[in-house]
């Protein structure tokens, strides 16, 4: 488990976040959860901006609805990030993946697609964090 920093008010000791929930939680796949969670959240924006029903973004997603509904109550762990971004792309937000060198993955969305930042380590997992980058946009693709 990480070590996160602490900080005291009021007599209340309080912990910083990582930024990753699933981190400071110290669970394995931290990383693939934090960018589904992201991933899920933008699906729900869109459907919330476009006022359908489940049934009809299900509809529209290619997602049963009855798993679109496991998605947007936060059990998403069974879904795919390919599957996802699939989702994302049929609701008219297309998907861009980039490999970059930082330690943290990030999604910006600019209102047109949504962009993943897959980041590696450093130099000795390079190759690893490349081979993954395209096994990972080849199941998009």
């Amino acid at each position: 488990m990480k070590t996160l920093k602490k900080f005291v008010v009021n007599d209340t000791e309080f912990e910083m976040s990582s930024g990753n929930v699933y981190a400071d939680l110290g669970l394995p796949d931290s990383e693939e959860m934090f960018v589904k969670s992201q991933l899920a959240y933008k699906i729900a924006e869109i459907i919330q901006t476009k006022g359908w029903t489940q049934q009809e973004a299900a509809h529209r997603s290619g997602m049963p609805q009855s798993k679109l509904s496991l998605l947007l109550r936060g059990q998403f762990r069974s879904i795919s990030e390919a599957k996802m971004m699939e989702c994302l792309t049929r609701l008219g937000r297309p998907v861009q993946i980039v490999v970059g060198p930082e330690s943290i993955n990030k999604l910006k969305d600019t209102g047109t697609e949504i962009i993943i930042l897959l980041c590696g380590g450093d130099k000795s997992t390079q190759q690893a964090d490349i081979t993954r980058a395209k096994e990972f946009a080849r199941e998009v693709g």
